[in-house]
């Protein structure tokens, strides 16, 4: 059996990449909050930390035994998060489906059990969704239907084909970096979609030049601007900050 140590450091790692849902995820948190405190648990604490950390390490089969791999698409946003690894121990892109259900992406740290995999939570249904190999390859939880399995290929898709558009449709819908989940209160954040601390970290142009590539690319939007005023009216903000920028 492993020691005390390595278990509350595997429940971290846990945590970390959003093994738990947000339902479950305090009880685990306690044990380490008090392994750290007191240096030691319970005969009883302990027992729930080796055995949460073992079904971490060796979970019940819940992948489809076939991955579902789309070409090359995902190589692009496996390549985004590995330009953050450099920066960020966790990196972490938050985003959202058609119907607004939050997606959280996370990179497995380089010690986890599947280091470079990328595993996708829908926190707001079934919590962790799957995860894409370092090859390209999304495998989906059986729980998710092919339809959800299909959109969230499709919206890491787009992540790595267009980092800025998929960002600042985002800042658009929820007035957030998808990049620290922190809110955007500056103007060229906010037409972009993020902020010049996540640009160096993920190695994304900041600025006039970001403004324009943004501007550039219209599927900034998922649904049409027509039947979507808000969306619509967000566009054009954006063509009136960048004209702003261009005439300061």
């Amino acid at each position: 059996m492993p020691t005390l140590q390595a278990a509350i450091d595997t429940l971290q790692d846990a945590i970390n990449e959003g093994h738990f849902s947000d339902a479950k995820v305090d009880f685990p948190a306690s044990l380490i909050r008090q392994f750290k405190h007191r240096g030691s648990l319970s005969q009883k604490q302990e027992f729930w930390a080796h055995k949460l950390a073992d079904e971490y390490l060796n979970p019940p089969e819940k992948i489809a035994p076939v991955g579902t791999k789309v070409a090359d698409s995902f190589l692009p946003v496996l390549a985004l998060f590995e330009k953050a690894a450099g920066k960020l121990q966790y990196p972490t892109i938050w985003l959202c489906l058609a119907d607004g259900q939050p997606v959280i992406t996370s990179r497995a740290a380089a010690h986890s059990k599947n280091p470079g995999h990328l595993y996708v939570k829908l926190p707001d249904s079934i919590g962790y969704a799957g995860k894409v190999s370092p090859t390209g390859e999304f495998f989906p939880v059986q729980a998710l239907s092919p339809a959800g399995s299909k959109e969230i290929a499709d919206l890491l898709t787009r992540l790595g084909a267009d980092p800025i558009g998929v960002a600042t449709e985002y800042a658009k819908l929820t007035g957030r970096c998808c990049f620290c989940d922190k809110h955007l209160d500056n103007e060229k954040s906010v037409a972009v979609g993020y902020g010049p601390t996540c640009a160096k970290n993920y190695q994304l142009p900041y600025g006039v030049n970001a403004m324009h590539e943004a501007n550039a690319k219209k599927a900034v939007v998922i649904t049409n601007p027509v039947a979507n005023p808000i969306a619509a009216q967000g566009r054009l903000k954006l063509d009136d900050m960048i004209a702003s920028v261009r005439s300061a």
